[in-house]
This record gives C-alpha cells, sequence and structure tokens, in this order.
C-alpha cells in the first residue's frame, strides 16, 4: 500500500482535471528534500514531461524522466517523484467512470500490465519492461501538450458545457496517444501490412546492433527500397526518420546504463558504436536535454 493517498485536485465535482507545472517550489506535497513521496491515488493519471528531467519510481523500478516521456498510472498503484530542478511537466487525471465502456478499454490498453501483455517487452524506445513509457518526438509531444492545454483552458471557463467539452477532449487525448502507439508498436508477432514489416524487420536489427555503423542506404537497399522511399515509410510508421530513431534508441541505451548499471561515459558512449566523447555528449545533450554526466 501507498504510504499516502492523494486527493482529486478539484473540488468542484469535476471529473475530469489537468494541471500544468513548472516551479518544483510551489508543487504539491512536495518535501523540502524535492521529493513527492510513495503515494497512490484513486483515479487514472497521465503524465507528459515537456522540459528537463526528474527521477520516478513505480513497478518497482527507478528511472530518469526525460523531455517526450508519457506514462498512465492506474489507481491504487503507488508511486515516487523526485525533483532536483525545475520541470514542465502536465498531468491529466481523470475517474474511470468519466468514460464509456469503449473508452475504458482504450484507457486500459495503455496501462502497464496491458502493454507488457499486448506488445511483449519488444523494443528498448518504449521501455516496456521497466514502467511502460512511451517516448514521444517533439512533434507528438507539441500536439499532446495542446490537447492537455485545451482542456485546461475549459476547466478555468466559466462555460456551462466546460465538463461536457472536457469529456470529449479527454477522449481525443486518448485516442491520440494510442494512435502513436499502435503506429509505433504494430508488432506483436511480426504482423501488419508490408510497410510494418519493413521497419519492424529494421527496428528488431537496429535493437541488435547498436554498436553498428548503419548506412541507410545500405539498408534500404536490402529492402529493394531507394533511401528515399525507405525513409519516408519509417517516417510515416513511426513519426520519425531512422537516423533520428536509432540514436534515439541509442542514447536512451546509454542512459541506462550510465543511470543504473554504473558504466562510464566512455564504456556507455562505446556500447552504441561512438567512440568521440565530444560527439556523445553533443548528441546525449540534443535528444535529453543533459550531458552524459547529469546521469552519473
Amino acid at each position: 500500500m501507498a504510504g499516502l493517498y492523494l486527493d482529486f485536485p478539484l473540488t468542484n465535482g469535476s471529473r475530469i482535471c489537468v494541471q500544468r507545472h513548472e516551479d518544483r517550489m510551489h508543487m504539491p506535497n512536495m518535501r523540502a528534500d524535492g521529493m513527492v513521496p510513495d503515494h497512490a491515488h484513486e483515479f487514472y493519471e497521465i503524465v507528459l514531461i515537456m522540459r528537463n528531467s526528474c527521477r520516478h519510481v513505480y513497478q518497482q523500478d527507478e528511472t530518469t524522466l526525460l523531455p517526450g516521456d508519457l506514462f498512465m498510472i492506474p489507481p491504487h498503484r503507488p508511486h515516487m517523484l523526485q525533483f532536483t530542478e525545475d520541470v514542465l511537466y502536465y498531468n491529466c487525471q481523470f475517474f474511470a467512470d468519466t468514460l464509456s465502456g469503449e473508452w475504458m478499454e482504450d484507457v486500459q490498453s495503455l496501462t502497464y500490465d496491458r502493454l507488457k501483455e499486448n506488445i511483449g517487452g519488444s523494443g528498448d524506445y518504449f521501455r516496456i519492461d521497466r514502467q511502460g513509457i512511451l517516448h514521444l518526438n517533439p512533434e507528438e509531444s507539441a500536439e499532446t501538450a495542446d490537447i492537455l492545454e485545451l482542456i485546461l483552458k475549459e476547466q478555468i471557463s466559466s462555460f456551462p458545457d466546460s465538463e461536457r467539452m472536457k469529456r470529449v477532449l479527454l477522449c481525443l487525448l486518448l485516442a491520440r496517444i494510442k494512435r502513436i502507439r499502435d503506429q509505433r508498436f504494430f508488432l506483436k508477432n511480426g504482423s501488419g501490412d508490408w510497410k510494418e514489416k519493413i521497419v519492424h524487420d529494421t527496428l528488431a536489427a537496429f535493437e541488435k546492433g547498436l554498436d553498428q555503423d548503419w548506412d541507410m542506404t545500405e539498408v534500404a537497399a536490402g529492402h529493394n527500397l531507394s533511401a528515399g522511399y525507405f525513409r519516408s515509410i519509417f517516417r510515416e510508421v513511426t513519426g520519425m526518420p531512422p537516423r533520428q530513431f536509432l540514436n534515439q534508441i541509442r542514447i536512451n541505451h546509454a542512459v541506462d546504463l550510465i543511470q543504473h548499471q554504473g558504466a562510464s561515459i566512455y564504456d556507455a558512449a562505446c556500447s552504441i558504436g561512438i567512440h568521440d566523447l565530444n560527439y556523445f555528449s553533443r548528441l546525449c545533450r540534443q535528444l535529453t536535454g543533459y550531458p552524459p554526466s547529469h546521469f552519473r
């Protein structure tokens, strides 16, 4: 059981709430040491990190949340946060009885247990075995934040139909998240159309060879495609070009080695095929907002 049960943020009878946090000194339930202690709640919570990073403990796992990380916490599941700097992030909280059965099925499909069951733990980019975190690219993050801002706008409005609008927007948010997930993780048992199979096979090869010097023209040729068409297919399915996707999973892997396995920065860089520490540092800062030393 959690050490603390949090009340719903709104007391006006609403069953949906969005909060935007930027200043850690004014975050609710924050202790002097920057910790939001082990807690749970009777409602669902979606979290989206937009700027900077914080620590999160969930499912007996501790990880660093980075910009673009999105995840869902179901009711009665303890978790803990620790902040060492100001973090811009959104919370979207809602009760199960807010949505119809069809939409609650979509909600359930985004929880850690169902993700692990349906996707099977494949893909370091999703980190499903760690906390069920879906990492959004910058465009996806911005679009998701726009929907959260619309809910927040309705929340502070005085229109009589604002609660209905919030429910509609919450459904839009869930549909958007589900589409991002489905586009990226279509691959249970390698199923999907021919484009998805090409991307699935490419991702499997990437994950087995993060330290390899990948030539995307050669990868495309291996699928009997031009480099431009391969790039277009990859972006259509995953939401980003292949080189960017590869760099992201490489940096996720390196950060994990530094943070959780005590690897040196040099060894972590070498594990993903980068032997120039200056380039590794620039790439890490570009994709996470921080240099590798931040994660030691």
